[in-house]
């Protein structure tokens, strides 16, 4: 009893309103539409033909949609059928209407956002044709004022071509005048030689000639004979012109009948070189850059021909005659080395009263080599030489005052500063040509190569370039260009100039150049790109002209 008792009131305490008239609201609501239906149904029925006689117009009626298929049923399709056509045309074109009522203010945004852009567009065609406007009266300003700035300055510059052509053309006159000139001069002078030549030829056989009487009249007659003085006067007559030629040759004209120059004074390949750390090379195998016993730093190494050289023997230093050696003790030497010592004084090996000339059986060999230091001078056996440029005191003292451009070199100019200021070389890129035709690299240019112009390469220096002061390419011509040092002489023939007077421009390469390369040739220069470039002796020579 007490469930039953529960329930009832559970049902009728606690329950809700859905839960206690659910089924009855239901119940009365489908009533309610089941009775509306009907109703538009006996409306529609009874009111059928004016709803098929405007049925465009009513097909979309919500009372007509539900019946459309009972109302007017389409060909071919059940009432069912039509009904569904109906409906989906007529909810389209509703909610077509709808869209289009709701989209209407985005349209209108959108097209006044359209009217601004046009407007905007308007405006920047209007400003793009101002500034085309005022372009095009500018390019016709500048084109008229071109045209008769023109005017007024092609005249001037025919003019100045045709200086200029003028001028290339004196140019080019004078060039091969003094081409012509110094063609000439130098057929005069080797025609002169040869005449000397052999004045001095025929006087000396002649002078033998009377020799031989005059040795001959004593054996005869065995005393002295009027014939023999006759002999003798005649001979001492002949060789006063000759003695009286030869110096006017040598000291005033300057003219030898030489054909190769001498070289200054080398080392045997094998000269033992004590460096710093006590270990000994032979000076072929020495490199730039070691480091000395007396502590001087090899700046560059020279391989030579040996081919004419006296060479001696000096404290078992093997070396040609004219190079030079301190005469002193060795304190002294090293006195000196340091600057400490004076005047030193200096011979060439040939005057040292130890040394002794070697023949062609003791010293056959074909190469000589020699060292370039910074402070001019080395030692090898306890004995101190000079380097290949035999630098004293005066030549230090007529650099410092007159030789070179004013603020080039510092005024404390000392020998252990010509390396970094006054060496000279090429780039190892530089183009040179034999005689076979061939081009190669300074840097593999060998000793009694034949160059182009016929001149015969004597020696080979490799100089350390990373304390040179510059290294430049300086362009001579459009197409012409040299990559050296600062003290390279150009065209040495005639006057010639030297790259201190020269712009160049910095050697932006990537790889940084160590070395620089120079040549001795039998002329004193040789030919790159058509420029006679001065051999490694006219660094210093020229500088002291």
């Amino acid at each position: 009893m007490s469930n039953i008792y529960e329930n009832i009131n559970q049902l009728y305490t606690k329950t809700g309103f859905t839960e206690k008239y659910g089924s009855e609201l239901w119940v009365t609501v489908i009533i309610i539409v089941l009775f509306l239906i009907a109703i538009t149904y006996f409306y529609i029925m009874n009111n059928i033909k004016p709803i098929l006689a405007d049925w465009d117009n009513q097909k979309c009626n919500p009372a007509v949609i539900p019946f459309a298929g009972l109302i007017n049923n389409g060909k071919n399709t059940t009432p069912f059928e039509f009904t569904g056509q109906n409906f989906t045309y007529c909810i389209q074109g509703i909610l077509a209407n709808i869209t289009a009522y709701a989209f209407q203010p985005f349209y209108y945004l959108m097209k006044m956002m359209t009217d601004a852009f046009s407007e905007l567009t308007n405006a920047l065609n209007s400003v793009r044709a101002e500034f085309d406007n005022i372009r095009t009266s500018m390019h016709t300003f500048s084109t008229e004022t071109m045209g008769r700035t023109l005017n007024i300055t092609m005249p001037i510059v025919q003019l100045m071509i045709n200086i200029k052509d003028m001028g290339a053309k004196v140019l080019g006159i004078l060039s091969a005048s003094m081409y012509t000139l110094m063609g000439s001069y130098l057929a005069m002078k080797s025609l002169f030689l040869f005449i000397i030549d052999l004045i001095i030829t025929i006087l000396i056989i002649l002078a033998g000639i009377i020799a031989g009487l005059i040795v001959a009249n004593i054996v005869a007659f065995g005393a002295l004979t009027p014939v023999i003085a006759a002999n003798t006067a005649i001979m001492i007559l002949i060789l006063i012109p000759t003695i009286m030629i030869k110096i006017f040759m040598d000291d005033i004209l300057h003219l030898s009948t030489r054909n190769t120059p001498s070289v200054p004074g080398c080392f045997e390949d094998t000269t033992p070189i004590k460096l710093k750390d006590t270990s000994i090379k032979n000076i072929a195998d020495v490199v730039v850059g070691d480091v000395l016993c007396d502590g001087s730093i090899v700046t560059g190494i020279m391989k030579l021909s040996a081919k004419g050289q006296d060479v001696y023997n000096l404290h078992s230093v093997i070396v040609t005659g004219e190079h030079r050696v301190y005469n002193g003790v060795t304190n002294t030497c090293i006195n000196y080395i340091r600057g400490e010592g004076g005047s030193a004084p200096w011979v060439k090996v040939k005057d040292h009263p130890d040394s002794k000339l070697l023949n062609k059986n003791e010293f056959n060999k074909p190469y000589v080599y020699c060292l370039m230091t910074d402070t001019k001078s080395f030692m090898i056996n306890e004995l101190l030489f000079s380097d290949w440029d035999d630098i004293d005191e005066t030549v230090i003292e007529k650099l410092t005052e007159n030789c070179v451009p004013k603020g080039y070199i510092p005024p404390n100019f000392t020998n252990a500063d010509i390396h970094d200021y006054l060496d000279n070389g090429l780039h190892p890129s530089t183009k040179i040509k034999l005689k076979s035709g061939r081009e190669t690299t300074i840097d593999n240019v060998r000793v009694n190569d034949i160059l182009i112009g016929g001149e015969i390469v004597l020696g080979t220096i490799k100089i350390d370039a990373t304390k040179l002061k510059g290294i430049y390419e300086y362009r001579i011509d459009d197409d012409i260009s040299i990559r050296c040092s600062t003290n390279i002489t150009i065209n040495n023939y005639l006057g010639g100039i030297n790259t201190f007077n020269l712009y160049g421009n910095t050697i932006l390469d990537k790889t940084p150049c160590l070395y620089l390369y120079q040549l001795l040739t039998t002329t004193g220069s040789f030919n790159v790109h058509g420029l006679t470039i001065g051999d490694y002796n006219h660094g210093i020579d020229n500088l002291l002209i």
